[in-house]
C-alpha cells in the first residue's frame, strides 16, 4: 500500500456544491472526469470507480474524508484512505475517484484540485500503480511538482471474486454525501440481460395461458344428448346388428 500528499492549492469560494458524480468503468485521463457511466460491471472491465466533482466551503475545512466499497456481503471491501486521517485544508473545488480493480488486485485512487494538470496527474497514476504491481518503490519515477494532492493504490484481491450488489461512498465529516450501489456480474449472462429475459419469457407464459383459457370457454361441450358434430346418437344396440 502506498500514498502520495502534496500540500492544498485549492481556492477559496463562497458555497458548498456537489457538481457531479458517477460510478463508470475508465477515468478520462485528458480530463480527469468520468467515462463510460455505467450502474452495472462484468468480469471482463478492468475497473469500477467512483468519480465525483465537488466544491467544499469554508465550514468543510478541518473535516476528514474517506472513501469505502462495501461488497456484497455487507463487509468494508476497500478503505481509503486507509494510512491515517486526511482533512479538507482549504475550501475550493475538488475532483476525486476511488476504483477497484474487478480482474486485477488493485485499488487506486486520487483527491485533489479541480486545476490538477490531467497529463501529469495520469503519468502519477501510472507511476505509482506500477511500483505497487512489481513492489519495487525505488525505481518509480514521479512527476516534480506532484500534480494532485493525494494519490493512493494497494494490492487487493479481485473485486470480480464477489459477484453481486455493491456500494461505493465518499464520506465528509464522518457523513455519506456521495453515494452510489451499482453490481457486479460474472458468468455467461449479465444480472440485467438475465431479468429482461425473464420477464420477457414470464409475459408470454401469462400471454399463452389466457390464450388456452380462451379458447376452452368458447368451445362447448359435447354430450350424449346432442353431440358435438349435431348428428344423432346411434343406440346402444347399434353395430351389433348381424351378429347372433
Amino acid at each position: 500500500m502506498g500514498a502520495l500528499m502534496a500540500p492544498s492549492l485549492l481556492s477559496p469560494v463562497a458555497a458548498f456544491k456537489l457538481i457531479d458524480h458517477a460510478m463508470c468503468k475508465e477515468i478520462d485521463w485528458d480530463t480527469l472526469t468520468c467515462k463510460q457511466r455505467a450502474s452495472q460491471f462484468n468480469e471482463t472491465d478492468e475497473w469500477a470507480y467512483l468519480w465525483f466533482r465537488v466544491v467544499f466551503e469554508t465550514s468543510d475545512v478541518g473535516k476528514q474524508i474517506e472513501f469505502n466499497f462495501y461488497d456484497p456481503d455487507g463487509s468494508v471491501f476497500a478503505k481509503a484512505p486507509s494510512y491515517g486521517p486526511v482533512i479538507i485544508a482549504m475550501p475550493g473545488e475538488s475532483l476525486g475517484w476511488m476504483g477497484v480493480g474487478i480482474k486485477n488486485g488493485i485499488i487506486e485512487g486520487a483527491f485533489g484540485s479541480s486545476s490538477s494538470d490531467p497529463r501529469s496527474v495520469q503519468k502519477a497514476v501510472q507511476a505509482w500503480r506500477d511500483m505497487v504491481l512489481s513492489g519495487n518503490i525505488s525505481k518509480t519515477a514521479f512527476p516534480k511538482p506532484f500534480p494532485i494532492n493525494m494519490l493512493w493504490a494497494q494490492r487487493s484481491k479481485p473485486a470480480s471474486e464477489k459477484a453481486g450488489e455493491w456500494r461505493a461512498e465518499f464520506t465528509l465529516g464522518g457523513n455519506v454525501i456521495i453515494s452510489e450501489r451499482f453490481r457486479i456480474d460474472t458468468g455467461l449472462m449479465p444480472y440485467g440481460l438475465l431479468v429482461r429475459l425473464l420477464l420477457v419469457g414470464g409475459v408470454a407464459a401469462i400471454v399463452a395461458v389466457v390464450g388456452v383459457y380462451m379458447y376452452m370457454r368458447r368451445k362447448k361441450p359435447a354430450s350424449a344428448a346432442e353431440p358435438a358434430t349435431g348428428e344423432v346418437s346411434p343406440s346402444p344396440t347399434a353395430g351389433t346388428e348381424g351378429f347372433g
